[in-house]
């Protein structure tokens, strides 16, 4: 709450307080009366600062270890890194294309996607030099996921 409204919240309240006191029939002013309005007062002055101390701040990172940190504690092992399963160097193709061939759940996708059996991380990687980098870059694209780890979906 900002210093105004506090100001405007404690002003409300003591209108509210003597409007209270001024209602007594008898005259006079009680010493029960008074201090049922200052119980009463500090009550409700309590209660509204409370409801900001119970807001929990944002945190604040000082170095990029921290924020390592807080990047996988909150469920993003992607190394802040972004990976393009598109590159358009043939060059960036085929070492994005060999990364995938390390991944066994890209391997596996690429030969549901191919039609193949049995392709083993060796014969994906002669098939990738060989310069047919393609057919990974199609299934790294159906396993495309920005907060997984190499940003592939299984690694």
């Amino acid at each position: 709450m900002r210093l105004s409204q506090q100001y405007a919240q404690n002003s409300r309240t003591i209108r509210s307080t003597r409007i209270f006191l001024k209602g007594d029939s008898s005259g006079g002013v009680s010493r029960r009366k008074i201090v049922e309005t200052l119980l009463l007062t500090n009550v409700v002055s309590s209660t509204f600062m409370m409801q900001n101390a119970n807001a929990i701040p944002e945190q604040k990172s000082y170095s990029s270890n921290a924020r390592n940190f807080d990047r996988l504690s909150s469920g993003d092992s992607s190394g802040g890194s972004l990976y393009n399963n598109n590159p358009s160097p043939a060059s960036a193709a085929r070492r994005r294309a060999m990364l995938g061939c390390k991944t066994e759940s890209s391997r596996r996708e690429a030969m549901k996607m191919e039609g193949l059996s049995g392709l083993n991380e060796r014969e994906c990687n002669l098939r990738v030099m060989d310069g047919d980098a393609e057919f990974m870059l199609k299934a790294l694209r159906e396993l495309d996921c920005p907060t997984c780890p190499y940003g592939i979906k299984g690694a």
